[in-house]
């Protein structure tokens, strides 16, 4: 009996999660990708084409000829060219303003704090619970841990443009959150039975 209460709370917690990730999904679908255009405006990697013998007026013709030894110098010099320099620190603020001012983001952010929410309810739902209902309790709360999961990578839009502390000190604190009522709502719990 005890196995069927395991697989049964396995099978609410994956079900649980699968169910209201992809309802976010079907009710609050992603934008179209959009194109960053900053590679094109800022071309830092033309100036490698001399470096290939190719010409800069007509990059279609071919001047002479040249090793692959020889190409590597020439690469190596353009890069730490302060012209390079300054047109790929350019480049990156152009492609991080557009990440930010994209659809895409702000879809990851709201999709971050609605999952985040659902999560939250969930696993505190499921601590309710635990007392009551030995196999749905835990699979409400591993639902909402699994929700907590797929929101990581599903928002990674939003959530990749954090401070990487930020990241560390959030992550550290669901740990801690979820070690401490562990400890409070199941292992006391178990210890209570015995």
């Amino acid at each position: 009996m005890k196995l069927a209460k395991i697989f049964l709370a396995i099978g609410v917690a994956v079900l649980y999660a699968v169910f209201f990730c992809y309802g976010v999904y079907v009710v609050y679908e992603p934008p179209q990708y959009e194109q960053d255009t900053c590679y094109l405006k800022y071309n830092c990697e033309s100036s490698f084409n001399q470096c290939y013998g190719v010409s800069v007026a007509d990059p279609k013709v071919v001047a002479t000829p040249v090793s692959q030894e020889v190409v590597d110098k020439c690469v190596a010099e353009k890069q730490v060219d302060s012209s390079f320099n300054k047109c790929n620190e350019d480049r990156n603020k152009c492609s991080e303003e557009f990440r930010k001012d994209s659809n895409r983001y702000y879809h990851a952010r709201n999709s971050f704090y609605i999952l985040a929410a659902l999560a939250l309810l969930s696993i505190v739902g499921g601590l309710v619970f635990l007392s009551k209902l030995e196999s749905i309790g835990p699979g409400i709360w591993g639902g909402g841990i699994l929700i907590a999961l797929y929101a990581l990578p599903y928002t990674s839009d939003y959530w990749m443009q954090w401070h990487k502390y930020a990241k560390l000190i959030v992550l550290g604190v669901l740990l801690a959150t979820l070690i401490y009522f562990g400890y409070k709502k199941i292992e006391q719990r178990l210890a209570e039975k015995k």
